[in-house]
């Protein structure tokens, strides 16, 4: 599976490198939120994403291997079982995150051809559209597996409150999944009835949203811990 990923990444930069032998030296780099390029500049700047791709790669399975050595150096069964379950979780935000870039380079090479490239009378495409769509899976996919994280400061929704203890860990990151992915759903049903700019504000809403709840719930979580912590501290 780790081949796999270096392949994915290594054949979108490769995809790109070709595509600038199509393309003219200026080119479309950036799209406001109706998807209508607002910057040309050069052509190489499409190697930036694939280059993200390749080093995100290289991150993820440095930590990866570093989780797993402290696995293997460790006595503690209960400690390797949640370093086993947090490396699970952390190759699958690997695949999500390969696969969002994978897409968006694809979106943006056929967003930027079709501009440079009028006469060719190519579909319409509303690349903010995508984009948004794209994220929304990203977070009903994340959602769903942030319930299987452990207790650590790598992965999951991470904050000095959830890092408290393993309960206010696990109720706060069950919490935040369902928070995610109702954010997805609402995210990517607004995308599918709504164009460009709209949709990217309800995504950017839905954000701004489900932080705050996320963060007032983990902090309840966790006063209410510190609370029996502290009663129970009293009784002794």
């Amino acid at each position: 599976m780790k081949i796999i990923k270096w392949i994915m990444a290594i054949l979108t930069l490769v995809t790109t490198a070709i595509m600038l032998f199509v393309f003219p030296d200026t080119i479309p780099v950036h799209f406001d939120i109706n998807g209508i390029a607002d910057r040309w500049g050069s052509k190489y700047e499409m190697l930036v994403l694939p280059i993200i791709m390749l080093l995100s790669v290289a991150m993820f399975e440095g930590i990866t291997k570093f989780y797993r050595k402290k696995a293997d150096e460790s006595d503690n069964e209960k400690q390797k079982a949640e370093i086993s379950s947090n490396v699970k979780v952390l190759n699958i935000t690997t695949w999500i995150i390969l696969l969002v870039f994978f897409v968006m380079n694809i979106f943006f090479l056929y967003a930027s051809y079709s501009q440079v490239y009028p006469e060719k009378y190519l579909p319409e495409f509303d690349v903010m559209r995508a984009v948004t769509i794209t994220m929304g899976i990203t977070f009903v996919v994340m959602g769903n597996y942030m319930t299987k994280t452990r207790r650590n400061s790598t992965i999951g929704f991470r904050f000095p409150w959830t890092l408290y203890n393993d309960t206010t860990w696990n109720k706060s990151n069950r919490f935040a999944s369902y928070v995610m992915m109702i954010a997805g759903v609402i995210i990517i049903i607004s995308a599918i009835f709504v164009k460009g700019i709209v949709s990217t504000i309800i995504m950017l809403a839905s954000l701004l949203i489900s932080i705050p709840i996320m963060m007032i719930y983990a902090y309840i979580v966790y006063r209410d811990e510190r609370k029996k912590d502290d009663e129970g501290t009293d009784k002794e």
